[in-house]
């Protein structure tokens, strides 16, 4: 986020409040710091974030799924910049012969 700027215009960098304060008890009854950890009332950590979501996906192994990308891109999705050309002067050609065979067209009607 970086630092932002107020209606006064007055700056303000957030990560660094954030990271001043990622301790500190949330307002609430979530019992929880800044970071997400599970607090006592004495501020002391009972569970990690990281516990917490280690926990989750261990309950839930269906949340997480390994996809490849690889199976989903077309086989020409990488290309060299030497195909790139040829494709786009092969457009080229073909966009440049429909106009010439529409002239023709337009020619051979009117004699």
């Amino acid at each position: 986020m970086a630092k932002r700027k107020t209606v006064r215009g007055q700056w303000i960098d957030v990560d660094a409040i954030m990271a001043k304060n990622q301790n500190v008890v949330a307002l609430g009854n979530a019992s929880m710091n800044a970071r997400g950890d599970i607090v006592n009332k004495d501020g002391q950590i009972i569970q990690s974030r990281d516990e917490i979501a280690q926990e989750y996906y261990k309950g839930n192994p269906n949340a997480v799924k390994q996809v490849s990308i690889k199976d989903t891109l077309p086989e020409n999705f990488f290309q060299t910049p030497k195909e790139v050309v040829n494709a786009v002067k092969a457009e080229k050609l073909a966009k440049m012969e429909e106009q010439e065979t529409k002239k023709r067209k337009i020619i051979e009607t009117d004699e």
